[in-house]
């Protein structure tokens, strides 16, 4: 073993830093606090996965920099709020139709389906008639025959909706209804000339022709508060 004459080992004291920041802090030989000495720079924090608190910044001379601890783990942030709409109001611009007033069947309908009169007009069976329809209650006319409404008329109730379905040849040929203040419909399902020649006269509700055969009826809007026209 070699020895060095005269020469003496210093070890350096080292001392653990604070669990916290996870890094070693040097004693430095420098100055004081008082005679403004540099300070060594702490050490580097350690990652906190969780966000911890950084390292602790060692205590420099009056002109140190005081070293960074290790930065913290970002905070999640909660996703954003889902922004829910109202549901639109029930009814039509035009206004609601009435409840029945009576829940049972006039004589006149052939039935009733949840209070609604039904007119059902098979082949050639209300060729040139005129089919009024109960004041108290929504009134349908299926014309599902050939020929089966004719020339007919269809007199509308004043407040109730009214609906006429022409599904077959010459189903509602020259055939005429005649609106008030209720929801009016004429759909032209099918059949060669279902609706030629008919006529849709709109009263001051709501009025819809729906038109999915080659005749297109003739529709008189008038004062409708809506007028809808599809495929016609």
């Amino acid at each position: 073993m070699l020895i060095a004459a005269g020469c003496a080992l210093n070890f350096e004291q080292f001392s653990a830093s604070d669990d916290r920041g996870g890094g070693l802090t040097t004693s430095a030989p420098g100055g004081s606090a008082s005679d403004g000495g540099a300070t060594t720079a702490g050490g580097s924090g350690g990652t906190n996965a969780t966000g911890g608190t950084g390292g602790t910044a060692s205590a420099g001379g009056a002109g140190g920099v005081a070293s960074t601890g290790g930065a913290g783990g970002t905070a999640a942030t909660g996703g954003a709020g889902g922004m829910g709409t109202g549901g639109a109001g029930g009814g039509s611009i035009c206004g609601d139709a009435p409840s029945p007033i009576d829940t049972n069947c006039p004589p006149a309908c052939d039935k009733c389906r949840n209070g609604t009169c039904v007119f059902e007009c098979k082949d050639n069976e209300c060729q040139f008639v005129t089919l009024a329809c109960p004041a108290d209650r929504p009134c349908e006319v299926d014309c599902k025959g050939a020929n089966s409404c004719y020339q007919a008329v269809i007199d509308c109730p004043a407040t109730y909706a009214c609906d006429v379905v022409c599904d077959d040849d010459n189903a509602c040929f020259g055939a005429t209804q005649n609106c008030d203040s209720g929801t009016c419909t004429l759909e032209c399902a099918g059949g060669v000339n279902a609706c030629f020649s008919s006529t849709l006269n709109c009263g001051s509700g709501e009025c819809n022709a729906v038109c999915n055969t080659n005749a297109d009826p003739t529709v008189n809007c008038g004062n409708a508060c809506m007028c809808n026209q599809s495929g016609c």
